[in-house]
């Protein structure tokens, strides 16, 4: 499975626009923010900025990739059986966790990009790190 980074500025015309919040920010792509914990999946709007979470708090960057890709993909809802075979790896957290994969919260506020391990996911919202196990992987054919 190939993937590529794309670096920060606005969104290339292959970028993963896989999100959507329904509270006016509209659509939302998958990124890949490069922190000071790693390389952790987040949320991009089409402007150049970043959203990832952390320990609770939404963070906001310019310092991030869009994750670009051309190949197949598919949705796969969490079954609570880890990630399925062909989910997208997108960053590694450098504290312990490890792998994360790209996965799109199924919020209130809408499908949102966010970074899953085991069978949870978390995603930045208003501020905050929100945890749901109602989330899709997603996943390369």
């Amino acid at each position: 499975m190939d993937i590529d980074f794309v670096q920060q500025g606005c969104a290339p015309p292959n970028a993963l626009n896989f999100g959507f919040q329904n509270d006016g920010r509209g659509e939302q792509f998958i990124a890949v923010a490069e922190t000071e914990w790693g390389k952790i999946p987040g949320k991009a709007d089409a402007d150049g900025t970043c959203w990832y979470c952390y320990n609770g708090q939404e963070y906001e960057t310019d310092q991030f990739h869009y994750v670009v890709h051309t190949s197949p993909h598919k949705f796969v809802r969490n079954d609570n059986l880890g990630p399925p075979e062909g989910a997208m790896v997108t960053g590694s957290q450098s504290d312990g966790r490890g792998d994360q994969y790209a996965a799109i919260a199924l919020s209130e506020w809408g499908r949102i990009p966010g970074k899953a391990e085991g069978n949870t996911c978390w995603y930045p919202y208003d501020g905050q790190e929100h945890e749901t196990y109602d989330f899709e992987w997603v996943v390369l054919n």
